[in-house]
């Protein structure tokens, strides 16, 4: 196994896998294909951002790391964001997941930053950042435009 950073041979695979990550850890409605997930990749790349691999020997993608670096528009210093993180299946627990952890601690001391990330409830993540020093800073909440009705007449009421 080896870290490589994105390489354009390799985005028929990240698209595919970024599809079943999306699936698989996004609790909100799925409504993603291939051709968006090519989009994602190519925005995330110029917009100057870093996609890092975990490959096989034979080549193919064993889990990938999308990263960039976010200060709030200046209300904050600068930090890492870990902002997408997957391993397949098979290799979580693994050297693919030591890997990845190894190569966000080396662009976090390379560029001297601190890293912030999410977490989704049902990721496999949720039980390796508990090996690290961390504070849980937010909550996201997901709110189904149906269950609003009652509050949402009550909070309205009177604003005519």
């Amino acid at each position: 196994m080896l870290i490589k950073l994105y390489q354009e041979k390799y985005k028929e695979q990240l698209a595919s896998l970024l599809c079943i990550y999306f699936k698989e850890t996004a609790l909100l409605e799925y409504t993603g294909n291939i051709q968006i997930a090519n989009s994602f990749i190519d925005k995330y790349i110029q917009n100057g951002n870093y996609i890092y691999l975990v490959v096989d020997k034979e080549d193919n993608i064993t889990g990938f790391v999308f990263m960039y670096i976010n200060n709030l528009y200046g209300f904050s210093k600068n930090y890492l964001v870990i902002d997408h993180m997957y391993i397949k299946q098979k290799f979580r627990g693994g050297k693919t997941t030591k890997l990845l952890f190894i190569m966000i601690g080396k662009v976090m001391k390379d560029l001297e930053l601190d890293a912030v990330g999410t977490i989704y409830l049902n990721s496999s993540n949720k039980d390796n950042i508990t090996k690290f020093d961390y504070k849980d800073i937010a909550t996201v909440v997901t709110v189904k435009k149906d269950s609003i009705g009652k509050q949402y007449k009550k909070y309205t009421k009177g604003l005519k």
